[in-house]
């Protein structure tokens, strides 16, 4: 079932991608990715395992149609404003004012007032952060993955 889910999770994804005419997908590298009360081990063990599967069907899939494949490093992405750079604050989305969580995001610079989903602002940085390095993105001999600079 794992299996077959990396492949429906990396065909949609290179779906969107051709859709959308892109040239390049950027995948943020988790690898240093905790999550609480599994112990270090036990979770890199787990969350590597999925992620590097739906990762490597991505670049296989990706491959058969010309789309590159970049790993951008994983800092900060959902910690900052995807317009200004400020630290956002955290608070309970407009939508589920019961739910306590770090879904929703608010810049507290009176300039910028950007708000949404920690997740969209992410996505914005990641894409944000591999559009700046492409220039300097090189790929590494041994593997032939893609990393910026």
């Amino acid at each position: 079932m794992n299996d077959a889910l990396a492949w429906a999770a990396a065909r949609w994804t290179v779906d969107q991608a051709i859709a959308a005419t892109a040239t390049v997908i950027y995948v943020e590298d988790l690898r240093s990715m905790e999550a609480k009360g599994m112990g270090a081990t036990m979770n890199t063990r787990l969350s590597q395992q999925v992620r590097g599967k739906i990762v490597d069907r991505i670049r296989h899939l990706a491959a058969e149609h010309g789309v590159a494949v970049v790993t951008v490093p994983a800092r900060n992405t959902s910690k900052h404003c995807p317009h200004c750079l400020t630290p956002l604050r955290h608070c309970k989305a407009p939508d589920q004012p019961t739910v306590a969580g770090w879904k929703w995001a608010i810049c507290p610079h009176q300039s910028c007032r950007w708000q949404g989903d920690r997740d969209h602002g992410a996505w914005r940085r990641i894409a944000a952060r591999g559009l700046t390095h492409q220039a300097r993105t090189v790929t590494d001999k041994t593997s032939g993955l893609r990393f910026p600079r």
